[in-house]
């Protein structure tokens, strides 16, 4: 390696691609966040799921768009 840049930024690509996981892996995540999300928003099929190593763990982000929020009770 030439510099200690190299060096980082080689652990960088090892790091993000033990973080490569299969199309079945996010399509389950976004399947299941939706059932839970349908419970408090009403939303269209646009869920988008975003997964980063980060330091000492992951960054996930689900993203959509919420038509309306689902009126809910107090529960006692």
């Amino acid at each position: 390696m030439k510099n200690k840049n190299d060096v980082l930024r080689l652990k960088s690509i090892v790091r993000n691609d033990r973080l490569s996981a299969g199309d079945e892996f996010y399509e389950m995540v976004i399947s299941d966040a939706s059932k839970t999300l349908r419970e408090y928003f009403d939303f269209k099929d646009n869920v988008s799921l975003n997964v980063t190593k980060a330091e000492g763990g992951y960054r996930v982000s689900v993203n959509f768009f919420a038509e309306s929020v689902k009126p809910f009770t107090k529960v006692p």
